[in-house]
């Protein structure tokens, strides 16, 4: 275990690079999960082993918003974040937060928010009590290379706006919804008042100069111990691999375009077997 400890006392380190955990939902049984999300679900079971990893590695789970400013801290910050905003975030994954004595930021695709299986309103206010941050996934989770920048504005400025009237908290940051980034985005949300904006690309945050493009580590139904434990430490060689492969996947959906990627990795899903593991 990594000490956090000097003499004594703690030591205040550049917290960069650091991991940024993306995380969707949290299931006691993912096989009951429809096919084409599930590939994104985490077991309850396997979070929980997961959050245990990162403290016995010396890593403190926070939120984004913590860290977007250059500061040296006490601690190892992992930064933790879901997408979507499904109720499994404050069904399962709050109270194994708190057990842990982390916390992180959910960001919630603002339109959904009140229909099954996202959470209610309450829900995401308890969220916000408990200390955790509320960002912005956009309003409708349209794919966003498929939009202009008025409908990219629409999407960003609107959410923003209906999140924090409703839960009366000041929402700082965004991710951006499914794998089809567009960089028009980035201008966006710094008009809109946002601080941070966290995309798809693979790799550890190297600095707070990339706060509207931090990208982020994917955790998956097939993400095995050791490969959870490679991505938060930034292991070069299995950082490098997954990179490749995400890569090689965007040069699919470069020439397929939006739908035609879409169809073709729903297709894919119904033929896969329910349960593999990243274990490189």
């Amino acid at each position: 275990m990594t000490s956090r400890q000097d003499h004594g006392e703690a030591r205040a380190t550049d917290p960069f690079p650091l991991p940024v955990l993306m995380y969707h939902d949290l299931a006691e049984r993912p096989a009951d999960v429809p096919a084409e999300h599930r590939p994104y679900v985490v077991e309850v079971r396997r979070f929980r082993e997961q959050l245990r990893i990162l403290s016995e590695a010396g890593l403190s789970g926070t939120r984004l918003d913590a860290r977007l400013d250059a500061s040296a801290d006490p601690t190892r910050p992992c930064v933790i974040t879901f997408d979507d905003g499904h109720e499994s975030n404050c069904s399962e994954a709050l109270p194994l937060l708190k057990e842990a004595g982390f916390s992180a930021t959910f960001f919630v695709t603002a339109g959904w928010v009140g229909r099954a299986p996202y959470m209610s309103w309450k829900q995401l206010r308890d969220l916000a009590a408990a200390g955790m941050e509320i960002g912005s996934h956009s309003m409708t989770h349209r794919p966003p290379a498929a939009l202009t920048p008025a409908q990219l504005r629409s999407e960003m400025v609107d959410s923003r706006k209906l999140l924090e009237d409703r839960l009366g908290v000041s929402v700082l940051t965004a991710s951006s919804p499914t794998g089809f980034f567009n960089p028009d985005m980035i201008p966006v949300v710094e008009e809109a008042g946002y601080r941070g904006l966290c995309i798809g690309r693979i790799a550890l945050w190297k600095t707070p100069a990339e706060r509207f493009r931090i990208p982020r580590l994917p955790i998956k139904l097939s993400t095995s111990d050791a490969a959870f434990l490679r991505l938060v430490l930034g292991h070069p060689g299995f950082l490098a691999w997954v990179r490749g492969k995400q890569l090689a996947r965007d040069g699919l959906k470069a020439a397929l375009g939006v739908e035609g990627y879409s169809r073709l990795r729903r297709r894919l899903l119904r033929l896969a077997p329910s349960r593999h593991r990243e274990s490189r």
